[in-house]
């Protein structure tokens, strides 16, 4: 599922396993829609709303830039940054609606993951 020029939106899972653990397919991809500063106290922020906060600062990020988040690490592209994403969390989903939000505006963002069932 992928959304255009954002900071926030809704993303339905249909399997009733949540995707929480490294070893499930989930990956989010986001392309930036704006600059962030390596000083920007801020940084550049992302959640799910039954997750935590993955928070990536003290790197410069340029609009246009990949950001990947695969289940267990972060990808600027395909360079890992995972000593920038100061929390160390990844997205999570829960079977129905989940809620996402970010502090930029996020040209594209795109959910995909399998569906996992009991």
């Amino acid at each position: 599922m992928t959304f255009y020029n954002t900071n926030s939106g809704e993303v339905y899972y249909n399997g009733d396993v949540p995707l929480t653990q490294f070893n499930q397919f989930n990956v989010v991809e986001i392309e930036l829609a704006e600059d962030v500063k390596a000083n920007d106290k801020d940084g550049f922020t992302f959640y799910t709303d039954k997750g935590n906060i993955s928070v990536i600062k003290e790197v410069d990020l340029k609009a246009g830039d990949k950001i990947i988040f695969d289940g267990k690490h972060t990808y600027r592209g395909y360079l890992n940054i995972d000593s920038f994403n100061k929390t160390l969390e990844q997205p999570v989903l829960y079977p129905g609606w989940n809620r996402f939000k970010s502090n930029k505006v996020m040209k594209q963002i795109t959910f995909r993951h399998k569906l996992y069932f009991r």
